[in-house]
């Protein structure tokens, strides 16, 4: 008689997969990365990391502002090009409002220095300083955004959530990979750009130097297409490269370059996908606490009017702090989500289990203490 549990009589394809709801519709994933983008730790660090990282690129603004108006006099009348400002709310003006950004204006926030490379003056101290501000802005981010990607990680594939020390001590240690992934993609990119960089000074030389140059750069518009897919590769990756810091047991920088860029190539469609259905519900969220926010502040203003004394207003404060708990959530969304979504490309790319997620080895147990009983008791 043949054993009915055997795969003679398994089902097929699809079906044969189909061992919970998650395998049937792997996209509601996302919606349980929602949990580990709320808690105080994470809203804590994402306030410490939106108001020191907006203070150093403001900082590295105003030195940028400086060198373009002494370098290039005409520039002195265009507006600030990153939009950092000065505003009491110590946040870019887009991030200063009660309602948070989308998980797209949480990207474009992030990338906003290496993206400005690409209409900058020709100034190489500009062009450090952009660099320099884009580094700032990641490391300022990595506690939170690897603190929030580990638990929404734990959260998806069911274990249970390290502790907040555990967690941060994990991140800390892992923090030089998460920089070393990018630091490599756009490492690569200069290298590839020194061949244009020697084009300039080609360029120079009287009377054949423009037909040189022209020649040289028709050549050399294979490399002009590398540079362009790391550097725009690296502005979509790298939520996808951090991910794989926390996720994976090998914290290694290239690895998860190659991952990241990896997942995007294979699954093109399922990431835009993913993106979109992120961004959606971001936006819903966003209009969400916004409404929660803005009402909470204008009942405590007006309540806070009625009792103190002529022209007074709420606490500056308080007013900051509340206005700004909705773009943290927003971050927090952003890193939670770009777990998720790698968790769902891994799957997707390399048939990997989504709750296969990396845990460290924990200490052996301690044995319990031996009981020595009487031979002959009372």
């Amino acid at each position: 008689m043949p054993d009915i549990l055997s795969n003679e009589f398994s089902e097929p394809g699809f079906l044969k997969r189909l061992r919970n709801w998650r395998d049937a519709m792997p996209w509601l994933v996302l919606a349980q990365c929602l949990q580990s983008a709320t808690s105080i730790v994470a809203l804590i660090l994402a306030l410490a990391a939106l108001f020191l990282g907006s203070w150093g690129a403001f900082a590295l603004e105003r030195t940028i502002e400086h060198r373009d108006y002494e370098a290039f006099p005409d520039c002195a009348a265009l507006p600030v090009r990153v939009p950092l400002t000065g505003s009491p709310n110590l946040l870019p003006a887009e991030l200063s409002q009660v309602r948070g950004p989308s998980v797209v204006g949480v990207q474009m926030y992030l990338t906003s220095p290496i993206r400005q490379l690409a209409i900058e003056q020709r100034d190489p101290l500009v062009f450090g300083l952009r660099l320099l501000q884009q580094f700032w802005l990641f490391a300022v981010w990595i506690l939170p955004a690897g603190f929030v990607m580990r638990a929404a990680a734990l959260n998806v594939a069911g274990r249970e959530r390290m502790s907040t020390p555990d967690a941060l001590k994990l991140v800390l240690k892992r923090s030089p990979s998460f920089l070393s992934g990018v630091t490599l993609t756009l490492g690569f990119m200069l290298i590839c750009l020194t061949y244009f960089l020697l084009l300039g000074f080609v360029d120079r030389i009287p009377a054949v130097g423009t037909i040189l140059a022209t020649a040289g750069g028709l050549l050399g518009l294979p490399i002009l297409f590398i540079a362009g897919i790391l550097l725009f590769g690296s502005l979509l990756a790298f939520p996808l490269m951090w991910s794989s810091v926390v996720v994976e047991p090998h914290a290694d920088g290239f690895d998860a370059a190659s991952r990241g860029f990896e997942y995007i190539i294979q699954r093109p469609f399922r990431f835009a996908a993913y993106v979109v259905m992120v961004w959606l519900l971001s936006i819903v969220i966003a209009n969400l606490l916004s409404g929660i926010f803005s009402s909470g502040l204008a009942l405590a203003s007006t309540a806070f009017g009625l009792t103190a004394a002529a022209d007074s207003h709420l606490p500056l404060a308080v007013q900051t702090i509340a206005q700004h708990i909705p773009t943290a959530i927003a971050f927090n969304l952003f890193w939670a989500f770009s777990v998720g979504i790698y968790l769902l490309l891994r799957r997707d790319a390399n048939h990997q289990d989504i709750e296969e997620v990396w845990e460290p080895p924990q200490p052996p147990a301690k044995p319990l203490p031996d009981l020595d009983l009487p031979e002959n008791p009372a």
